[in-house]
Order: structure tokens, then C-alpha cells, then sequence
């Protein structure tokens, strides 16, 4: 049984109509019908059989093969993932991937003075959005993660920074006179804020829920730049974290304001899955990153 029959078996599957698994493949139906085939006659099965509307219906020795398949690409991103580990080990190099924002909070000095430290180390950074980097490190695509709060339990995590939110507001906005914004002033008011994928959002919708808060508009966006000038137009207000209101590019507008927020705060961390083995360099990253979070306590 090989990996494009699977392939070609997991088209017709999702499909339930061998012409458009074909178009998607591609590959003539006639081609897509014997691969179906190969793995039916190799089973001694049927895996499908044309229901009243002349659609391909899947047989339940279909959903077990699908099962099967759905693991088997599973274990090759896996697999793939442990290669691209080892390869990396062996060229002396640190697979990060970090959530967004979190590199500037650091600033450059941070990975610049553990690169100065350890000049034969190569580090190779991804950022993305919180939950997208927690699959990367959850996957092997990444052996080591800036992670954001909550962490998952299968992470060893050591915590380095919490910083406030703050809300950017127009000084013509009706929240401008506030000392702090709390869940409870939002009601009814439009913001700008990152969206699915990232924890911030995650806690801001859970509180926005449970106190039986209704948002005027929500603006899904994870463009710092453009929540800044949202509320420079007078939009609406719009999400920031406290380290990024300090900024040079977003203190030029005396009509923008920073107001803390009373309820969010974002924690920050690194972590690797409990099941890596640290070899001797990400362990001195780790070491770096651990004597980091304790200056940041004391």
C-alpha cells in the first residue's frame, strides 16, 4: 500500500465524489479509481458504494482506513519533525519559535547576548501566532518556544516576563478620563484587538463572556501598526501591550493615549516538550532564559 494511494483514497474519502478528488489530486479518474482499487483488493474490502444521489458513500471499513491515515500523517509530521531536530543538533543550531510580540518585549540585546556568549550556536526564529506556535513546538517543528500563558502541560516552561495590556484610546473617547480600563467599561464599545490564534483574545473573549459583556464592533487584527492608527482615526480603542505603548512610532500622537487595563495581564515563557532531551546548547539557552525570568522577579 503506498503513500498516494493513501493520498488518493483520502481525497475520494473527504470528497465522496471520485471527479472532484481527482480535480484536487490531480490525476484522471480512471487513475484515482485504480488506486481506490489497489488498496480495496490488498484489504479484501469494500471501502465504497454509490448511495441514491450516485455519491461515493464510505463503507466502515472506510472511516476505520481513514483512522488509519489520519495517524500515519500524524507520525510522518512527527517523524519529520524528530529528522529536522536531529539535523539541527548536528549544525549546532536552536530551532525557536516564538508567539508574536514576544522578541520585542525582549528587545534585541536578548538573543544578540546570547549569540555574542555563544558565537558557534545557530539560532533559526519563527514567530507566529500563540496557538500556531504552540503546535510547532507540540509537532517537533520547533525544539524549543517563547510561549504566551496559559502553557500547555506537556511543556516544560520557565515564566520570564508579565506585562500589562493597555488600551490605546483616542483622547476624544469617552473612556480617555480613565485611570484603568476594566472588562466592564467595554460594553458596547468598538476595539481593535488580535484575533483567533492568539491567548489575548482567548482571555479578553472568556471575560467579555462571563460578565455578560457585549462588544460594540470587534476588529480582528494582528498588525500593531494598524490597531495604532484605528485609534489615531478616531475608530474606536485598540489593544496593546504596555512594553509596545513606549515605542517611538506610537508616542508621536498626543491624542492617543495608554490606559492599563485592570483585568489582563500576558505572561510569557519558554518552553520545550517535556519528552525533548535538551542537548548541551539549548540547555545554555534555557539557562539564559531562566536567569532572565529571575532578574525580571527580583
Amino acid at each position: 500500500m503506498n503513500t498516494n494511494a493513501l493520498r488518493y483514497f483520502k481525497l475520494a474519502y473527504q470528497s465522496k465524489n471520485f471527479t472532484a478528488a481527482a480535480q484536487k489530486a490531480p490525476i484522471s479518474v480512471q487513475g484515482l479509481t485504480k488506486a481506490v482499487g489497489s488498496i480495496e483488493k490488498e484489504l479484501d474490502v469494500k471501502l465504497f458504494t454509490p448511495d441514491e444521489k450516485g455519491a461515493k458513500a464510505p463503507t466502515p471499513y472506510a472511516d476505520a482506513l481513514m483512522a488509519f491515515v489520519d495517524n500515519l500523517d500524524m507520525n510522518l509530521a512527527r517523524l519529520k519533525g524528530e529528522i529536522n531536530a536531529i539535523r539541527a543538533r548536528e549544525r549546532h543550531e536552536i530551532r525557536l519559535a516564538s508567539s508574536v510580540g514576544i522578541l520585542g518585549w525582549l528587545g534585541h540585546d536578548f538573543i544578540k547576548g546570547f549569540s555574542d556568549a555563544h558565537p558557534g550556536v545557530q539560532m533559526t526564529i519563527t514567530e507566529a501566532p500563540d496557538h500556531l506556535v504552540d503546535e510547532m513546538l507540540s509537532t517537533g517543528m520547533a525544539d524549543m518556544a517563547f510561549t504566551m500563558k496559559p502553557f500547555r502541560a506537556e511543556f516544560a516552561t520557565v515564566e520570564f516576563d508579565t506585562v500589562r495590556v493597555c488600551y490605546w484610546v483616542n483622547a476624544s473617547h469617552s473612556l480617555s478620563k480613565m485611570d484603568e480600563i476594566g472588562i466592564d467599561d467595554l460594553n458596547g464599545v468598538s476595539l481593535a484587538f488580535p484575533g483567533h490564534g492568539f491567548k489575548c483574545y482567548d482571555a479578553l473573549m472568556g471575560a467579555c463572556t462571563e460578565k455578560g459583556i457585549q462588544l460594540g464592533e470587534f476588529f480582528s487584527m494582528s498588525e500593531i501598526f494598524w490597531i495604532y492608527n484605528y485609534v489615531l482615526a478616531g475608530q474606536g480603542i485598540g489593544f496593546a501591550a504596555e512594553s509596545h505603548t513606549a515605542l517611538p512610532s506610537f508616542t508621536r500622537a498626543d491624542k492617543v493615549l495608554s490606559i492599563p487595563s485592570k483585568d489582563i495581564r500576558l505572561t510569557s515563557g519558554l518552553s520545550y516538550l517535556r519528552t525533548h532531551f535538551l542537548n548541551a546548547h539549548e540547555l545554555e539557552f534555557f539557562k539564559y532564559c531562566e536567569r532572565f525570568g529571575k532578574d525580571v522577579d527580583g
